[in-house]
């Protein structure tokens, strides 16, 4: 078993907090949906199992979970950025996404985007 650990970044002047468990590769990135969601909320049973074969981040987005709400325009242009600075900040140059809901769509958005 893989020990879920709680951390934190800063992105951009935001404290972005996030899950970690595991390693390997490929890391995947895990990715909540809208509404009042949160990465334990939507992966907490799920974050251990995945951890046992590979390496599992989960964020919690801006505005969502223990991260920074700040009082900001949430669109999806927003959230593609992000979500690119906060794969560059953990080192990150290619990953596995898999999002829920409002996650899908950032999914789609950031893999379009950044193709690499």
């Amino acid at each position: 078993m893989s020990q879920i650990e709680s951390r934190w970044s800063n992105i951009d002047g935001l404290s972005v907090h996030f899950v970690e468990a595991g390693e390997g590769e490929p890391t995947l990135v895990l990715l909540h949906g809208g509404g009042f969601d949160s990465c334990r909320l939507s992966w907490r049973l799920a974050v251990e199992p995945l951890a046992s074969r590979l390496r599992v981040l989960a964020p919690d987005l801006p505005g969502f979970g223990r991260s920074d709400k700040p009082a900001i325009e949430y669109d999806l242009d927003f959230y593609t950025s992000f979500l690119k600075k906060f794969l560059e900040h953990q080192g990150l140059d290619s990953v596995v996404l898999c999002g829920l809901s409002m996650g899908g769509m950032l999914s789609t958005s950031v893999t379009l985007r950044f193709p690499e």
